[in-house]
């Protein structure tokens, strides 16, 4: 490394009273993003532009309370270093939490995009935000197209999202990028202060604004409060969804779920079916006509559980 790289990461672990610690890939990954992206080497590495704190709570807030219809979508992802265990989901619900105090897990945190929209159709009113903690890969471009259509619709009611970790490989429906810089010692534990990079994509390409330093509350399992019980139930709910997949129960895309709100839906089943045979091709409009954003395979997958499914 140069003496400027090596300058830029003293400077950086500096900024905080608990200094970073960068092992020798975090320095590399610094050092080569420092050298790659001018934004990045100017907003975030030269100390230019500091803290970026209260100028992103500040525009976050406004977006969620203003009198404007909008709404604002962050994702929290890995960058400098691992891309597992560093606080995404710890970070989001705590920017969730500080933002929006009636946020709570059961009524607004999901795994998955239709469990997200489940959520938003029940328990949805006006100015809150939902969070989607995608535990689970869906590799399906389909996927994608259901988070995008669930947020853009969601702008009149002025829902706002935190997601932490999900997959913007084919389309960009994110306001800010949050990646993972580096974070304090472990021997500063239970007190942790992560650093995370600000960013945004303007005509495809990513320009860095700063960087944001939280000092994360206590993660004590004992403990009994707030943010401890709030984890608390994230943990249980994040196990429960696990042993699903792990037999696999549970995909990205719940065709079950989608199949069977349509055979609960009482007109469209006598519209479709005679009681002796099924419209087919009336039945796939239908799909089609509900579920306009999802792909042809996945509209097959709920065709055939219905042609399965023994209709009384």
């Amino acid at each position: 490394m140069t003496e400027q790289k090596k300058e830029n990461i003293y400077n950086l672990k500096q900024l905080n009273f608990l200094p970073l610690e960068f092992n020798y890939t975090e320095q590399q990954d610094f050092s080569w993003f420092a050298e790659c992206n001018e934004s990045f080497r100017k907003n975030v590495a030269s100390k230019k532009r500091v803290f970026y704190n209260n100028i992103l709570f500040d525009e976050l807030k406004y977006v969620l309370n203003g009198p404007i219809p909008r709404n604002f979508v962050i994702n929290i992802r890995g960058k400098i270093g691992r891309k597992t265990g560093i606080f995404k989901t710890s970070l989001g619900l705590f920017i969730t939490k500080s933002l929006d105090p009636t946020f709570n897990i059961k009524e607004r945190l999901a795994f998955s995009s239709d469990q997200l929209n489940a959520k938003i159709e029940r328990y949805a009113n006006r100015k809150q935000i939902f969070m989607m903690d995608e535990a689970l890969r869906d590799l399906k471009f389909g996927n994608e197209l259901i988070t995008s259509n669930i947020i853009e619709n969601c702008r009149e009611k002025q829902l706002c999202f935190v997601l932490c970790g999900v997959q913007e490989r084919t389309l960009t429906f994110s306001d800010y990028f949050l990646d993972r810089i580096g974070e304090s010692s472990d021997s500063y534990l239970p007190k942790k202060t992560v650093y995370f990079s600000v960013s945004k994509e303007i005509e495809f390409k990513k320009e860095y604004r700063g960087y944001i330093s939280i000092n994360l509350p206590p993660l004590l399992k004992d403990k009994n409060d707030d943010w401890n019980n709030m984890w608390k139930e994230y943990m249980f709910l994040k196990d429960e969804h696990e042993k699903k997949v792990i037999k696999q129960q549970v995909t990205g895309f719940d065709f079950e779920e989608r199949a069977n709100r349509i055979l609960k839906n009482k007109k469209i089943i006598e519209a479709v079916f005679d009681g002796v045979k099924i419209n087919r091709q009336l039945l796939k409009n239908i799909i089609y006509k509900i579920y306009p954003d999802i792909t042809n395979d996945n509209r097959k997958m709920i065709y055939t559980h219905i042609i399965n499914t023994e209709i009384t």
